[in-house]
C-alpha cells in the first residue's frame, strides 16, 4: 500500500519570528512613549519653575514699588504739616495703583510707638536707660521721642507716668479724636491724676515709619518691610526685610 505523505506547511517557521518582531516592535513604542512622557514632564515642570520665577520677581518689583508710594505719601505729608496723627492720609490702608493680576497691600505705622523697636519705651519712665539687643534680621533699635498722638494704649501707659490700662486707652481714644498740637496742650487734656511725661520722651511729630507690604501675584507671595526715616525734604529707606 502506497504511503501518502502530506505536504509541509507553508509558513509554519515564518511564524514565530513574526510574532516575536511584532512583540519587539510594540516594546520599542512603549519605550519611546515612557521616554517622551518623561521628557514631556520634565519639560513642564521647568517651565513651572521658570513661571513661577517669573511670578515672584514682579511681586518683588511690585512691592518695591509700594515702598516708594509709601516715602511718596509721607514726604507729601511732611510738606502739609508736621503734627502727626492716626487721621491723616498716610495711617489709612494704602491704594496702590491698581495691577492686573496682582492683589497689594500697603501699610504704614509710626515706628516711635513700636515697643519692640524703640528703646525709649523699653526703658523705666524715670529715665533710666534700658539695653536692648536686636534680634536677627531685625533694624537697630531706635531712641526716638514717642509721638503722643500715634502711640498705642499699650506704649501711653509707658510714658505716661502712673497711668492705668484703662486711663492710657481714654487718652488713646482722645488723641484719635483730636491730636495734640504741643505736649503743653496735651497737659490741659490729661485726665486728673497724669502727669506730663518727661519732654525728652514724646513730642506729636514722628521722623520714622514702618512700611509694610504684601504682593500676591501669579502664585508667588512677596512680603516686604521697610523702616523710613524723614529727615527735611527727603524720605529714604533705613532697612528693608522680606518677613
Amino acid at each position: 500500500m502506497p504511503v501518502v505523505r502530506k505536504p509541509p506547511r507553508r509558513g509554519r517557521h515564518l511564524e514565530r519570528p513574526r510574532g516575536a518582531a511584532i512583540i519587539v516592535a510594540l516594546l520599542a513604542v512603549a519605550v519611546v512613549a515612557a521616554l517622551a512622557t518623561t521628557m514631556l514632564a520634565r519639560l513642564d515642570a521647568r517651565i513651572e519653575l521658570a513661571s513661577d520665577r517669573e511670578d515672584l520677581a514682579q511681586a518683588r518689583q511690585l512691592a518695591l514699588s509700594a515702598i516708594d508710594l509709601a516715602r511718596i505719601t509721607l514726604d507729601a505729608d511732611a510738606r502739609a504739616t508736621r503734627i502727626d496723627w492716626l487721621g491723616e492720609p498716610w495711617a489709612q490702608p494704602q491704594q496702590p495703583a491698581p495691577h492686573p493680576g496682582a492683589r497689594i497691600r500697603l501699610t504704614i505705622t509710626d515706628a516711635s510707638g513700636d515697643a519692640a523697636l524703640n528703646e525709649m519705651l523699653r526703658a523705666p519712665a524715670r529715665g533710666e536707660r534700658g539695653v536692648a539687643t536686636p534680634q536677627p534680621d531685625t533694624p537697630a533699635p531706635l531712641r526716638v521721642p514717642v509721638n503722643i498722638n500715634t502711640a498705642p494704649t499699650e506704649s501711653l501707659q509707658v510714658i505716661l507716668p502712673g497711668s492705668t490700662p484703662a486711663q492710657a486707652q481714654a487718652v488713646a481714644r482722645m488723641l484719635r479724636m483730636e491730636p495734640a498740637t504741643s505736649i503743653r496742650s496735651l497737659g490741659e487734656r490729661l485726665p486728673e491724676g497724669l502727669d506730663l511725661p518727661a519732654a525728652d520722651r514724646v513730642g506729636v511729630s514722628s521722623d520714622y515709619f514702618i512700611a509694610d507690604v504684601v504682593v500676591e501675584y501669579g502664585v508667588a507671595v512677596s512680603t516686604l518691610e521697610a523702616l523710613l526715616v524723614r529727615t527735611g525734604e527727603r524720605v529714604n529707606v533705613l532697612s528693608l526685610r522680606s518677613r
